[in-house]
């Protein structure tokens, strides 16, 4: 039984934060920055109650390189830069979420293949062959826009 309940919360989650990271509006709005339970980061304008998040500013307009004070070269006070390694776990997880909507679509897109899905009270049932098709043009979209 092919479980895609699980898998489309995982895909939701992931274009979700696209939308966040890549929608940010053009005036300056506060944020916030935390780790869930397995080391994932997220950002939001909410953090989840009980989580400690770190407040970070985004500012609208064109892209500047931040500012540094002369005696440390640190990035000033209230700016948060990722790390070499934050960046390559990001980078990491994106490719894996990507390589995992790559194969949900292999398996959607399976001739004579029926796809059972979970339904949140625990049952299963068959999608039917539009509902297929249009899981199938999520999964393209997905894919065109957020794993080039």
């Amino acid at each position: 039984m092919l479980n895609l309940k699980n898998h489309i919360w995982t895909v939701c989650a992931a274009i979700l934060c696209s939308l966040i990271v890549y929608s940010t509006p053009s005036i300056a709005d506060d944020y916030y920055r935390w780790v869930d339970s397995q080391g994932v980061v997220h950002y939001g304008s909410r953090p989840p109650k009980g989580v400690k998040a770190e407040k970070i500013k985004a500012y609208g307009g064109t892209a500047s390189a931040p500012k540094t004070t002369s005696s440390n070269n640190t990035p000033s006070q209230g700016k948060k830069t990722l790390s070499k390694q934050e960046r390559q776990q990001l980078i990491a997880q994106r490719q894996e979420v990507c390589k995992q909507e790559r194969d949900r679509l292999r398996t959607l897109q399976t001739p004579g293949r029926r796809i059972r899905m979970e339904q949140d009270d625990g049952s299963t049932r068959f999608l039917t062959p539009q509902e297929v098709a249009d899981q199938v043009s999520e999964s393209q979209e997905f894919l065109s826009q957020s794993c080039q």
